[in-house]
């Protein structure tokens, strides 16, 4: 295993410098020293051991550079730990100005250096943390210092008490966002501690009231020892040797509580022909589970999971949209703010005022997309399927079409899979539905074209000639089926206790699987994602274009064409 890698800033007097000499001497780690000036700390410690960078942190450039310059030299384990430790205090001076006792030939801005090192600073650290973290795939821990005026009065230095303030806030905040990265961010509170900024006072405050270092390092144990990922938690350090939680003040009421923990917004304002887009969003915590999890599950608890998604379906397909809301397609607003019709987010064009017209768009669509593809080129490196394809395109669509039977407006999911939920595993809960980027107004046999797929598998076409699961899926299920495919069949008699339309239920839902199948084999959306084709090689390309034309070709001999 390589030896971890911190970076610490402020790190070359008090708490920073006591915890960089804590981590290179006692955990045996390896620390990029970040400060305004070095003191030759960094040449005691080793310079095998130490990296330091002169660093003002209230730039963004300075503290960008030390982040590259720090993940080079952390090596393949990349930087684990931050502490973000840089601090500066009111100017002695400041206070009239702030009070606004200056004469008035005299007045001044604020001097608000504190807010840009002690809060900026922090924010920048943190941001440039977490993206070195995340490009390496891994875990990292941070640290933000606050003060104990981060959480009480400091009528003496009023600006530095705001920016503690403020860093007590951004770290409950956004600790929950951060945390599906495996990145947790906690605030020490720290006392009266000796270090450059308070040596001026140190022979004045009695002793009893200095914080020691060694406290300090207890302090910062808490964090560094912990395996729970416990996040977004202040801890204060006072004088007498011990550590408390402090924890924000309490609620007035469920709504409050409900707004500021799990309501997030935000819009984008990027100045296109959409406007400012606005998004609000639920924070929700569980966990997903894997086809594996499900499977191990007693009966009665498999069950009771593939009841509640049974349950999720049926609000779906039950759930009815205003009248303003016509055909088949997307959602929005129009400009008296009433909900309604537009194009759909899977690329076909609409809204479509029948469902068979949304086929009629996806398949031309599709159509129209292969000639757009450099690997694909219309087809033309296959001439017989290329004619083929016309003549059914202009003597055999409309006639496939009008075989639609005519369909319910549903709300579609677009990817209702075990990936996309999240359940409470003390309890198997379902807690929430996540994933909505492919939603929208489909038919109910459309939601098993994307769905489910983790649970057993989507309906297929008939040109796609593997095993029983499609007859199965239209006619019934046996009494008795292969192990694999047992989940599959408990999920299908969910379906059915839920009363959920389903293959089996929906008149046509055959045909329409040929038609929706047969369209997406014509141009697969992976052929326009650069980043996946530059993965695979010129053999593995041409052999997934093989294996479309012939699914393209059996689906037209089935048709006659």
């Amino acid at each position: 295993m390589s030896t971890p890698v911190a970076i610490v800033t402020g790190a070359c007097s008090g708490i920073g410098l006591a915890l960089s000499k804590y981590l290179v001497q006692t955990r045996k780690w390896r620390v990029v020293m970040a400060d305004i000036q070095e003191d030759g700390s960094t040449t005691e410690l080793g310079s095998e051991n130490v990296l330091f960078v002169k660093t003002d942190v209230s730039s963004w450039d300075q503290q960008h550079a030390l982040f590259k310059r720090a993940d080079v030299w952390a090596g393949s384990g990349g930087i684990v730990f931050l502490a973000a430790n840089a601090g500066l205090s009111d100017p002695p001076a400041s206070l009239d100005g702030l009070l606004g006792k200056s004469k008035e030939d005299e007045l001044t801005p604020p001097t608000l250096d504190p807010i840009q090192v002690n809060l900026l600073g922090a924010i920048y650290s943190l941001q440039l943390f977490a993206h070195y973290v995340r490009s390496r795939g891994g875990a990292g821990k941070a640290v933000l210092t606050s003060s104990g005026a981060g959480i009480y009065p400091m009528p003496s230095h009023p600006v530095y008490a705001a920016s503690k303030h403020a860093i007590v806030g951004y770290t409950r905040s956004i600790a929950p966002s951060l945390l599906s990265d495996c990145i947790t961010v906690n605030t020490i509170l720290p006392g009266f501690t000796p270090s450059n900024m308070t040596a001026p006072l140190l022979g004045v405050i009695p002793q009893k009231y200095v914080t020691s270092l060694d406290t300090m390092m207890a302090a910062y144990d808490v964090f560094l020892n912990d395996d729970s990922q416990m996040t977004g938690r202040v801890l204060e350090v006072s004088a007498s040797k011990t550590s408390h939680f402090r924890d924000h003040p309490p609620y007035p009421d469920e709504e409050i509580r409900w707004l500021n923990e799990e309501i997030f917004d935000w819009a984008d304002g990027d100045g296109t022909e959409f406007g400012n887009r606005w998004i609000l969003q639920e924070w929700k915590e569980g966990q997903t589970l894997s086809t594996k999890d499900v499977e191990s599950l007693d009966d009665k608890t498999q069950r009771f999971v593939l009841d509640q998604i049974a349950a999720v379906l049926k609000a779906f397909q039950d759930f009815r949209l205003p009248e303003s809301v016509k055909g088949f397609g997307g959602l929005t607003f129009d400009e008296d703010g009433v909900m309604t019709s537009t194009k759909s987010v899977i690329p076909c064009g609409g809204p479509f005022s029948s469902y068979s017209n949304f086929l009629r768009g996806m398949l031309e669509w599709q159509l129209e997309a292969t000639e757009r593809s450099s690997h694909l080129r219309g087809w033309r490196e296959y001439p017989e399927l290329r004619k083929r394809l016309q003549t059914f395109f202009s003597d055999g669509l409309e006639a496939q079409l009008a075989r639609v039977p005519e369909q319910q407006q549903v709300m579609v999911h677009g990817d209702l899979a075990l990936s996309n939920m999240l359940f409470d595993t003390s309890t198997y809960r379902l807690s929430a539905v996540l994933d909505f980027d492919f939603s929208h107004l489909g038919a109910p046999i459309s939601e098993y074209f994307f769905s489910f797929w983790d649970i057993g598998e989507v309906l297929p076409g008939r040109a796609k000639p593997e095993g029983p699961v499609r007859d199965w899926l239209l006619s019934g299920f046996p009494e008795s089926v292969d192990p694999k495919f047992e989940l599959l069949r408990v999920w299908d008699y969910a379906l059915n206790e839920a009363g959920v339309q389903k293959p089996s239920t929906i008149h046509g839902a055959g045909h329409v699987a040929d038609l929706w199948w047969f369209s997406q084999e014509l141009c697969q959306a992976f052929w326009f994602t650069d980043r996946y084709l530059a993965t695979q090689s010129a053999e593995q390309l041409e052999k997934f274009k093989t294996g479309h034309a012939r699914y393209l070709e059996r689906a037209l001999t089935l048709w006659g064409f």
